[in-house]
């Protein structure tokens, strides 16, 4: 808008629709990451860059960013490329209208952002900071990251309302976000910068996008479930998820009619088909003994709640309020439903269902801890360190009140779910079952048994680390309304 702090004259305001969906890369492409395509061209050691395999990849000009999308294209058989100017801005405001991803307030950006930095200090480890609404890290700061765009300052004025590529003239490309040296004007969300496509300063990085082409993704999680303030101190958070692969969270618009955002303002998060261990190694600290570590494999992807269904979710399909029976409207929108069984959750997810004309149920086993997991073999889903919970998760260990908060005020796991441990139990659609040792397919549990068999996962609020970990498995009675009982939702593409 006009009268944004630090707005520039070719900034103007205009309507883009993003009329297919992509992956973008949940942080720069690291150090580690290139090297592994590319052993030969280094950039960043020319110019004085920290090294590590978890800091971003600097010194890479346009040109440089495009190899390695074609390298990492003929090595995985996909085609990965540079986000268009509009793809970045998109998944940049995962929602928001802000000058930030987060807000308005300049002051907050040091919780999300490396920025007004000297030169001596260059790009810092990525996923270190708080990411946006979509789970994202460093879109704001770190490195100027490159798009696929040409460079035109009246483009806005004339460009295409439907996927806008960029000018069709120009040497000059676009690079968005700001980097570790700019001032906080310069990290704003709607910032256009440009630079020649050869040039390799040390401000240069970038992430990588591929397309979606046959699965209907939905869109990113609205900015009403976004964090509103730093959780632990006005500090950055620390020890940040790590992705050792440049692929994330599933981005597109939100779509008219069925799909994306649902019609209760739920956001839903991609998990595709993948292969895991579920259980939990012999030795790992708190393990249960029905925690038998086994091969599973999930042959179909799923959308899944990207948080804990809520009280205003609930109360826009159930039109009841368990939590308070006696009640006749909603507060406190985002707390996560409590006091809600089994049945009522199938329940919830029937209606859901009937009125979208979708197929919503509650996950596998299988399914939750394989999207609680998101890749990673440890503890918990952020490591195996148990004093670092507190940034991810509500748990017993932590000072304040000793109930459900707002869902999304911790950090995400690296598939961009929140809550995933702690705050409330989240009820599973197995029946509980021993763990096979083979390796199995598709487990769904059993399907008859008895009423107190019910699998719940995740920890709560009320739970201390270990019982908050990516394996523990609990049970319920499939009728009983325990206030640190809720749930998220799977849909069926």
């Amino acid at each position: 808008p006009e009268e944004e702090q630090g707005r520039k004259p070719d900034e103007m305001q205009h309507k883009v629709t993003i009329t297919k969906p992509f992956c973008i890369g949940m942080t720069e492409v690291t150090q580690g990451q290139w090297s592994a395509l590319i052993e030969d061209n280094k950039p960043w050691e020319k110019k004085g860059a920290a090294r590590g395999d978890n800091n971003a990849a600097s010194g890479i000009n346009w040109e440089d960013a495009n190899a390695f999308c074609r390298k990492l294209s003929e090595k995985e058989g996909k085609k990965y490329r540079l986000p268009t100017e509009a793809e970045w801005e998109y998944a940049c405001r995962a929602g928001t209208k802000t000058v930030y991803s987060f807000g308005d307030e300049a002051q907050r950006l040091a919780d999300v952002a490396w920025f007004n930095q000297a030169r001596e200090n260059p790009a810092h480890q990525v996923g270190l900071k708080r990411p946006n609404a979509a789970g994202l890290f460093d879109m704001h700061g770190n490195l100027w990251e490159w798009c696929s765009d040409r460079y035109g300052d009246k483009y806005y004025e004339s460009s295409p309302a439907d996927d806008p590529l960029g000018s069709a003239q120009g040497d000059h490309r676009v690079m968005r976000g700001g980097s570790f040296e700019s001032p906080s004007d310069d990290c704003r969300a709607a910032r256009r910068g440009h630079h020649s496509r050869l040039d390799r300063d040390i401000f240069l990085g970038f992430r990588v996008v591929y397309d979606l082409p046959s699965v209907e993704a939905p869109a990113v999680k609205p900015a009403s479930t976004a964090p509103t303030k730093p959780t632990t101190s006005s500090s950055p958070a620390t020890g940040g998820t790590k992705p050792s692969a440049p692929g994330g969270t599933a981005i597109t618009k939100k779509p008219q009619g069925k799909g994306g955002i649902n019609s209760v303002g739920m956001p839903l998060v991609l998990m595709p088909a993948g292969k895991f261990m579920m259980g939990s190694p012999v030795g790992e600290e708190g393990r249960s003994p029905h925690e038998q570590q086994h091969e599973v494999t999930l042959t179909k992807p799923f959308y899944i709640g990207a948080t804990e269904v809520t009280r205003a979710q609930w109360f826009a399909v159930m039109q009841t309020t368990p939590w308070a029976p006696n009640a006749t409207a909603v507060d406190r929108e985002n707390l996560p439903v409590s006091h809600v069984t089994w049945q009522d959750s199938t329940d919830f997810c029937a209606k859901l269902s009937a009125k979208e004309k979708k197929k919503y149920r509650l996950p596998t086993e299988a399914e939750w801890e394989y999207s609680c997991r998101a890749g990673t073999k440890t503890r918990f889903y952020f490591g195996e360190e148990a004093d670092r919970i507190k940034d991810y998760a509500w748990t017993q260990d932590q000072e304040g009140k000793r109930s459900a908060h707002e869902v999304a005020q911790k950090l995400p796991n690296a598939a961009g779910l929140y809550d995933m441990l702690g705050n409330q139990r989240e009820h599973c659609q197995d029946r509980y079952s021993e763990y096979p040792k083979d390796a199995v397919v598709d487990p769904q549990g059993r399907t008859e048994g008895g009423e107190n068999d019910h699998m719940v996962r995740g920890g709560c609020w009320g739970d201390v680390a270990n019982h908050c970990r990516a394996a523990e498995r609990a049970r319920t009675h499939q009728v009983l309304l325990p206030y640190y009982l809720g749930f998220r939702v799977v849909l069926e593409p």
